[in-house]
């Protein structure tokens, strides 16, 4: 491995590790820390189901090397395969506050939770919500074909969506 590799995949990795640090910090505000008495009535968090009924991946979040193109680059989602035609499931319940149209086909779906977090799916065609529509985790939100993009942000800053999964 050469040293340029080297110093590549380091880099990539520090800026992995820096974005969950910076989450971390973002999330955590000495001033808005929360009472002992708001986390004994606050429901355990839901943890995301894959949308596609498995966790197979053909992309990762973080630093990826492509072949194809020779060159790093950084990933703000993770691919996974899917069946045609096979349901794309909603993978944490919340609302849709917006879905777009792809000039590739298919759509955008957001899905907006109450805890700030944030799930986007694309694409995804025979779209079954809309927005403004509440969707529950599991619910069929539509159908994919090859493969579903999935990324998620919390509080703004993307993170990886398979720590949510944990």
């Amino acid at each position: 491995m050469s040293s340029r590799t080297f110093a590549l995949i380091l880099a990539g990795f520090l800026f992995t590790l820096s974005a969950g640090a910076v989450l971390l910090m973002r999330t955590i505000q000495p001033e808005e820390s929360p009472s002992a008495e708001a986390f004994v009535r606050a429901a355990p968090p839901e943890t995301l189901e894959s949308p596609t009924g498995s966790w197979q991946t053909a992309g990762m979040f973080g630093a990826q090397y492509s072949v194809q193109y020779g060159q790093w680059s950084l990933r703000d989602d993770v691919v996974l395969m899917i069946s045609d035609g096979a349901p794309v499931y909603a993978p944490m319940s919340g609302t849709v506050p917006e879905t777009e149209a792809l000039e590739s086909g298919g759509s955008r779906v957001i899905i907006r939770c109450g805890d700030g977090t944030e799930i986007e799916l694309h694409p995804v065609y025979s779209l079954r919500v809309f927005e403004g529509s509440r969707v529950s985790q599991g619910d069929v939100i539509g159908s994919g074909k090859n493969s579903v993009l999935l990324k998620a942000s919390q509080n703004g800053m993307p993170v990886d969506p398979l720590t949510l999964a944990e």
